[in-house]
């Protein structure tokens, strides 16, 4: 085991192995902290997260020739300098995102036939205005026809256009 760390380390510098030494025990301690802590719960509570990371048993350092030294909360940091809120988190952004999507389709049903009954009472009225001018229209078309047709119920003004 010690030729294989020698061929590893060869070449590095003491600052080099150092930094490998620290990521490596940092990963390490995460791993047992996270067997018993959740990201959402390492986020919400870094006092209990630092306290952890302090209280793991002396033994596990001392199996890896080193102290306990507590995880900084920028080792939590990812990639992109973002904090995972974890699983949790993005399952109620989700279902507050389904309740928002469900409750605006309801409302604009609600308004659609709402709207579509406005329109067809609006046609009814109009229906029923046309058929009334059509009614008035052809009673006075037949009322008209009717004094026109009886030769004693003649308008004085008619004979005038019957002459020759």
């Amino acid at each position: 085991m010690l030729r294989s760390a020698v061929e590893q380390f060869i070449d590095k510098s003491v600052k080099e192995i150092q930094e490998i030494a620290m990521y490596t025990l940092e990963g390490h301690q995460r791993a047992l902290i996270m067997v018993a802590m959740t990201v959402d719960e390492i986020f919400r509570d870094r006092k209990s997260f630092h306290r952890r990371s302090l209280t793991l048993p002396p033994r596990i350092y001392s199996t890896w020739g080193s102290k306990s030294f507590p995880i900084h909360s920028r080792t939590l940091r990812m990639k992109r300098n973002m904090v995972s809120l974890g699983m949790a988190r993005t399952s109620e952004i989700q279902r507050d995102a389904r309740i928002g999507e469900a409750e605006a389709n309801r409302d604009s049903q609600i308004e659609t036939s709402y709207l579509e009954e406005q329109r067809i009472a609006s046609k009814y009225e109009n229906d029923t205005e046309i058929e009334r001018y059509k009614r008035d229209f052809e009673l006075k078309k037949r009322t008209t026809t009717w004094r026109l047709s009886c030769p004693g119920r003649r308008p004085s003004w008619h004979s005038s256009f019957n002459r020759p």
